[in-house]
């Protein structure tokens, strides 16, 4: 038997069909790709104005009770835990915001990627006996001394020269980070040769906050599950293929000033 040939405008047809699926599914690939786009872009932004609401409800806190509160564990959800040895480093393995206590809804505290956004704070800083988050009687007319460390506070009872200077004050106190380079961001103890007039300011961080980012896993000491110790340094830097944390860490004077608690103007 002999069969007809296909004509002309059929195979056409057939090209013409073919032609405007494969447009179809490309404007589809490309209007998905688009959209995931700029949902990864939403979920990006989305996380730095929920750290300022995070920032700005531990400045009021500080404000109020002249220290930083202890991280929230697994057996006190919202709550500060302030049973013996909380605030411990051993014990900020786990560490999450106390939302009930700073005053904010608990999803304010859960980053755009539905995980627990980290808070670790030295336990210093957070003590209910210290007090330290208040450098309102340092003076930066004080006398610089060698006497440092991270518990020594300012006096309420002086005047002029004899009041403790910020650097005496700073020195030694908060958390460290580093870049991916290693330079240091915070430094709670720069090298300092131990001459009173010569001791450096420090920038050690009051807290750090930590949202662990798409993949939700820490990078070295941002870590969920580390321990924090005194040899602590955290790690902040460009966002990339390999490090997605978004990261917080004040200094402790920039928190003190959202506190109005810094030091006293020169007298």
């Amino acid at each position: 038997m002999v069969r007809a040939p296909i004509k002309p405008q059929r195979g056409g047809m057939l090209v013409a069909a073919i032609c405007t699926l494969v447009v179809i599914g490309l404007m589809v690939f490309a209007s998905y790709a688009m959209n995931e786009s700029q949902r990864k872009l939403a979920l990006d932004t989305a996380v730095e104005p929920q750290l300022d609401r995070i920032e700005a409800a531990l400045a009021a806190f500080v404000a109020v009770h002249r220290r930083l509160p202890c991280p929230a564990q697994a057996g006190t959800p919202g709550r500060e835990s302030t049973a013996a040895g909380a605030c411990s480093p051993g014990n900020q393995q786990n560490g999450l915001l106390p939302w009930l206590d700073l005053g904010i809804p608990r999803s304010d505290t859960i980053d755009p990627w539905l995980r627990p956004i980290s808070y670790r704070v030295s336990p210093a800083m957070a003590s209910s006996v210290l007090n330290l988050m208040n450098m309102s009687w340092c003076d930066s007319a004080g006398d610089k001394t060698t006497s440092t460390g991270a518990s020594m506070a300012c006096t309420s009872s002086c005047t002029g020269n004899a009041c403790m200077h910020p650097s005496n004050f700073l020195y030694g106190k908060g958390l460290q980070v580093q870049d991916a380079s290693a330079a240091w961001l915070n430094q709670a103890s720069p090298t300092w040769n131990g001459v009173a007039a010569t001791i450096p300011a420090a920038t050690g961080a009051a807290y750090v906050l930590v949202s662990h980012g798409p993949n939700g896993v820490g990078e070295g000491f941002n870590g969920i599950g580390v321990a924090l110790t005194g040899a602590t340094i955290f790690t902040d830097t460009a966002r990339s293929a390999t490090f997605d944390d978004v990261l917080r860490h004040p200094t402790i004077s920039t928190v003190l000033s959202r506190a109005s608690l810094g030091d006293r103007t020169p007298h």
